[in-house]
């Protein structure tokens, strides 16, 4: 099924256009898919209820052709807001990068509670695709490994590539491919 629409939810303290979001992005739109990426409101003091505000109305009603597209705590926050739509609407496919859905620091604390119900989320995906990093720091490889083990789908570790973070590379074509190609 090919996608014509993708939403893009960035992380924390970041940005909808910045680095490899936007590279994506600009790539997408290239290619005639409708790409949607909302800035996240107060990026460095997220709160979740304004967060999943603004992904639900930016996302809209699901369809197969959408594809849903999350970095670090924007996974997050696509996981809370897919388990709230009504039981017939599904999307193509959701791409997690840098996925968790439990989170052991305390600074975002509340933010995570409560955890998503992923049986719920799965209800509402075709495909699930999770990508992390061998070496990421800021959401230990374990955390994504954990997500994905309970959410299912296809499983992408990368070498070397941190949080996803390096502003001197920004191209990310297994994310492009995944969404125009999977």
């Amino acid at each position: 099924m090919k996608i014509t629409r993708v939403i893009i939810i960035h992380g924390w303290a970041d940005k909808p256009n910045h680095g490899w979001l936007g590279w994506v992005g600009q790539e997408l739109k290239k290619s005639g898919v409708e790409v949607i990426a909302p800035a996240m409101p107060n990026p460095k003091v997220p709160n979740l209820k304004v967060w999943e505000e603004t992904a639900s109305q930016a996302i809209g009603k699901l369809d197969e052709h959408t594809a849903l597209l999350g970095h670090s705590l924007g996974t997050f926050t696509l996981l809370r807001v897919l388990e709230h739509y009504p039981a017939k609407e599904r999307v193509g496919k959701l791409v997690l990068v840098a996925g968790f859905v439990t989170n052991g620091g305390k600074s975002l604390q509340s933010y995570f509670s409560p955890e998503p119900d992923l049986r719920k989320v799965k209800e509402h995906v075709r495909d699930i695709y999770h990508i992390f990093s061998d070496n990421d720091l800021m959401v230990k490889p374990k955390k994504s490994q954990e997500l994905a083990k309970q959410l299912g789908g296809e499983v992408f570790e990368e070498k070397g590539k941190g949080h996803f973070l390096n502003q001197k590379n920004p191209d990310f074509p297994l994310v492009l491919d995944i969404i125009q190609n999977y």
